[in-house]
């Protein structure tokens, strides 16, 4: 493989003017991450506008949040490993617009097939935080990296109070115009894409290779082949010919995938890297993770917002369960810009297993204490702290690669998370559809099956400790091996940070 010339180190220069272009660095980082999870849970609020403007039902609007779910996947498989190509700069660019195209398309969309085309389209935007990761490495190597991840770990936070308050908002004050929504999103990205492009730096190095199409083929394939009947199995049947098939079809793609990306000499994603002990880690933790976000967001806000004829809910509207989470969005933007710290002081494994201590705490006690909205809203604060200070501490390990590998572990661990995700919500769907009683005429999930689905969370977030808990064991460099002190070369993270 031959190497584009390197330009100077991105920490080059004078100190002032370096610490400003990375503050810079990080606020657009952090705004392309906000925008793209932000647009993704906004979605959830506006069903009821969307179904009642578009004469929709409410299987035909689940195929939104379905579609969302496997092109995110794809997206965060595809695009930090096509960055390490063509640059993770021109990638991020090209995810950002992706959603401002995909948002101007759902807002002038006449019916479900073009809104549905918009969504495809935008949920590309969801590589954003993975590329991000990958970008953030390449430009900040070293003790500063894990600040940088917890920044873009915030963003996320802060998502989760944007995404549901601007739904909210829009339904509370815009009547049934939840075109608005998208409009604001589509002018948002545009502006983000545009900066992005015009100050984000070019990267330090680039491999020059072919880009694998059929091994991108076949991971695309084997993805939707596989996450289709994860997120339809309920409404298809498990047994059905069709949900047999297709993961029968999974299971043959994603083979022949990893059988080609083994054995050719440039592979869209190099499994290699999940030899390091790290990054094997990290997607592991990636991928429970995504498993208990999953969960959170289908059950909590759906609780919030049920009637209390039900035997149990807090009757809130769409905006009022937007803002009983802010808590929960400021815990996570909290503990991540705080996880630096922690993470010097803890190392990599003790933190991760404190992370997923509170998330099972939080998702714990949540099944024993959910009477009041006070209960609900400090629990949810208590999971938010501990789903914060996680995502800074997965990323700093996938990205404990060389800087031309760390879009491969990023794409794997994206794709994991997003697949963790899937299955985990269709699993808790199910849950909740199993056990349902009439509230108002309406048949609704009994309190029995929440109470079960913050059970399956809690013993997720614990083997997730159990993970961490292995990793610590396992992953503490030896005495004089490489990388051991306080110094790093460029495109290589500190390892004193292992515990």
């Amino acid at each position: 493989m031959s190497r584009l010339a390197r330009p100077s180190s991105p920490g080059s220069g004078p100190a002032g003017l370096r610490s400003r272009s990375d503050r810079l660095l990080l606020l657009v980082l952090a705004l392309g991450v906000l925008l793209a999870f932000a647009s993704a849970l906004m979605v959830f609020t506006l069903f009821g506008q969307i179904g009642a403007s578009l004469h929709l039902s409410r299987a035909a609007l689940n195929w939104l949040a379905i579609v969302s779910a496997i092109v995110g996947a794809v997206g965060s498989g595809l695009f930090p490993a096509i960055g390490s190509i063509i640059g993770q700069r021109r990638t991020l660019v090209l995810a950002m617009g992706c959603l401002a195209l995909g948002s101007l398309l759902s807002a002038v969309a006449p019916g479900f097939w073009l809104l549905i085309l918009g969504r495809v389209v935008a949920s590309f935007g969801g590589a954003a935080a993975s590329v991000g990761v990958a970008l953030a490495r390449e430009q900040r190597p070293g003790p500063a990296l894990p600040r940088a991840l917890g920044v873009i770990g915030a963003a996320e936070g802060a998502a989760a109070g944007v995404g549901f308050g601007l739904g909210g908002t829009i339904e509370a004050f815009a009547g049934d115009d939840w075109r608005a929504v998208f409009w604001v999103m589509a002018l948002l990205a545009a502006l983000v894409t545009a900066l992005m492009a015009a100050v984000l730096p070019k990267a330090a190095s680039r491999v020059v290779r072919r880009l694998d199409l059929t091994g991108a083929l076949l991971l695309v394939a084997g993805l939707v082949a596989l996450l289709l009947p994860v997120t339809q199995g309920g409404n298809w049947g498990w047994s059905s010919a069709g949900v047999i098939a297709l993961f029968a079809a999974a299971a043959i793609l994603l083979g022949s995938w990893v059988w080609r990306e083994l054995a050719i000499r440039e592979p869209i994603i190099a499994l290699r890297v999940l030899g390091r002990r790290p990054v094997l880690a990290g997607c592991a933790v990636a991928t429970v993770v995504g498993a208990t976000v999953g969960l959170f967001n289908v059950t909590v806000p759906a609780f919030l917002a049920t009637a209390r004829s039900a035997g149990y809910g807090l009757a809130e509207s769409v905006l009022g369960s937007g803002l009983a989470l802010v808590p929960f969005s400021l815990a996570i933007a909290t503990a991540a810009l705080l996880s630096g710290i922690i993470i010097a002081r803890l190392g990599l494994a003790a933190t991760a297993a404190a992370g997923f201590l509170a998330e099972a705490a939080g998702l714990g006690l949540l099944g024993l204490f959910h009477g009041s909205a006070l209960q609900v809203i400090l629990l949810a604060a208590c999971f938010g702290a501990g789903h914060g200070t996680l995502l800074p501490a997965m990323y700093t390990l996938i990205s404990d690669v060389p800087a031309d590998e760390v879009g491969g572990s990023a794409a794997i661990a994206g794709s994991l998370s997003s697949i963790g995700s899937a299955v985990v919500t269709a699993a808790v769907t199910a849950v909740l559809v199993s056990r349902t009683v009439t509230s108002n005429g309406a048949v609704v999930p009994a309190v029995t099956g929440y109470r079960a689905s913050w059970a399956l969370g809690a013993g997720l977030a614990g083997i997730g400790v159990v993970i961490a808990a292995v990793f610590g064991r396992t992953g503490r460099p030896r005495r004089g091996s490489r990388g051991e002190g306080t110094q790093t070369r460029p495109g290589q993270v500190n390892r004193t940070l292992l515990p």
